[in-house]
């Protein structure tokens, strides 16, 4: 399922929701010697671990599950109700992706929400500088993440 077409609805971040809870958040995959992930974010791995050895991994991947499901939904009616300078799940009227991935393909990108370092790091995805098995995907996990941290601050669920 693709989360950017015209329709998008509650119903479609609920399954999000449940999909990250059964099949994308992968922390066993995370937590094995397999993963590139553990050398690329050790501390936030290391903080992974900590709050598993606290809780458990069932607690931990539903409390993500969460805040990705707020994060999805808050964007959504942010979106919906014009409250972002671009539209971060939406996409532009005729353009089946979200408007802000489709304006990082033009090199368009919002400095009031998006770093230097990720507009960098966005256009080299999606201009095949840098490798990735999903170079979209993984521009538009970055935008997304960026966005977050940036409302962060006026909105500390984000």
């Amino acid at each position: 399922m693709t989360i950017w077409h015209d329709n998008f609805t509650l119903d479609h971040v609920i399954s999000l929701r449940n999909n990250n809870l059964n099949k994308h958040l992968k922390i066993e995959f995370i937590l094995s010697n397999k993963s590139s992930i553990q050398r690329e974010y050790p501390r936030a791995v290391n903080e992974l671990i900590n709050k598993i050895d606290y809780s458990s991994k069932e607690y931990v991947t539903e409390e993500v599950a969460y805040t990705w499901f707020n994060r999805f939904t808050a964007l959504l009616y942010m979106d919906r109700n014009n409250f972002n300078s671009v539209n971060v799940i939406l996409s532009s009227e005729g353009i089946k992706r979200p408007e802000i991935l489709s304006e990082a393909f033009k090199g368009v990108f919002d400095k009031n929400l998006i770093s230097e370092n990720t507009c960098n790091k966005v256009s080299s995805l999606l201009e095949g500088k840098s490798t990735s098995r999903d170079p979209e995907k993984e521009a538009y996990r970055l935008l997304i993440v960026e966005v977050c941290n940036k409302l962060n601050s006026k909105m500390p669920f984000l």
